[in-house]
């Protein structure tokens, strides 16, 4: 069977598993009774309407993004976790540039963006250069520089960038151009079409380039691609940089199509898009379009519960109760296919050697 489609199954049995864990815990909280107001406000909630469509995909443009990058990383077997702290560093480049920007609003956006792209890449960068310089792997040090990028986010938002029209509140100014709207009155904006066209593009790369076969070789088997004349080092600082580009543009369009500034606390901190965006590339198939679905997955299950606790009372939280249900499932899932995987390789020297044997035998 076809790995991609494998995971797709394990993934999709693994959806399943965390519905019926949902529908459980409402169940037991707000009672039996409440399960089809629930359901129907769930279902109201993630897309009963323009509005509650233009919301959810919205909330689904920075967790695909933010994917593609962990993906990308991943693919090459590089492990690193520094995907929210690419997301702010975009994010607090675009609400400290857009205002100050002149010009029309479609120079203004494109310029904005390709910036945030600029400072995703440059914080990835120096991830890997903090790793490199502590002898630390990366995956500890993008965790621990996470926190650092919100602190140094907080700072510049809080001494530099801050509005000062702006009480009580921590963001910069509001944006002079944002991204256009597709649905009227609602939160569905032009950025939903880059981040669609970012996965497609990042799935042809990946299956039909040059470029593709090296980065998945390069995962597959990194000796054997620095034997074929891959640099290890300047590879892999290539992929990262890659990587928190991808993850630098979601954070521009979440403050271009969204926020319309930075608004500090909420784009970083523990409930980042982008930590959403990890457990995404984890769930699905590494380079696959099952990142779109998957993001809008998601996102459902946080716009559809902030319906649910407005009508039934349960908290929205319980999407993160959900997401933790999945990433078990698959888990063991894909454990279990690994198990059988190594069990099979190692069934099959034993039935060639036994003809082996039999032919050195003489009568």
């Amino acid at each position: 069977m076809n790995v991609d489609h494998r995971s797709a199954r394990t993934m999709a049995v693994a959806l399943l598993a965390g519905a019926a864990i949902a529908g459980a815990i409402i169940a037991g909280v707000a009672g039996g009774a409440s399960l089809p107001s629930a359901a129907a406000a769930f279902a109201d909630g993630a897309f009963g309407s323009g509005t509650a469509w233009g919301a959810t995909v919205a909330t689904a443009v920075p967790i695909l993004l933010t994917g593609i990058s962990a993906s990308i990383a991943f693919r090459a077997g590089i492990f690193n976790l520094g995907q929210p702290g690419m997301f702010v560093a975009g994010a607090v480049a675009a609400g400290a540039l857009a205002p100050v920007l002149p010009g029309p609003p479609l120079p203004n956006v494109l310029l904005t963006l390709a910036v945030s792209v600029a400072a995703g890449a440059l914080w990835a960068a120096a991830v890997a250069g903090a790793s490199r310089l502590a002898a630390v792997d990366v995956l500890v040090i993008s965790l621990i520089m996470n926190y650092l990028a919100d602190g140094l986010a907080t700072l510049l938002t809080t001494r530099v960038f801050r509005d000062p029209a702006a009480l009580g509140v921590v963001e910069t100014r509001l944006v002079p151009a944002r991204l256009p709207l597709l649905i009227e009155q609602s939160s569905f904006h032009a950025g939903a079409l880059l981040a669609a066209a970012v996965c497609v593009g990042y799935w042809w790369v990946l299956n039909q380039t040059r470029a593709g076969h090296r980065l998945r070789l390069y995962g597959h088997n990194p000796r054997f691609a620095a034997a074929s004349g891959t640099p290890p080092r300047r590879y892999e600082m290539r992929v990262t940089l890659v990587a928190g580009a991808v993850s630098g543009l979601a954070g521009g369009i979440q403050v271009l199509g969204v926020f319309l500034r930075y608004i500090d606390g909420s784009i970083g901190g523990s409930g980042s898009a982008a930590w959403t965006g990890l457990i995404l590339a984890i769930l699905a198939p590494l380079g696959s379009l099952v990142l779109i679905p998957g993001a809008l997955f998601l996102a459902c299950l946080q716009t559809g519960l902030l319906g649910v606790e407005r009508m039934v009372g349960v908290s929205s939280r319980l999407s993160l109760v959900i997401q933790a249900v999945v990433m078990i499932a698959v888990a063991y899932g894909r454990g279990r296919a690994l198990r059988a995987q190594r069990a099979r390789a190692g069934a099959e020297p034993a039935q060639t050697a036994q003809p082996q044997a039999a032919e050195g035998v003489t009568p």
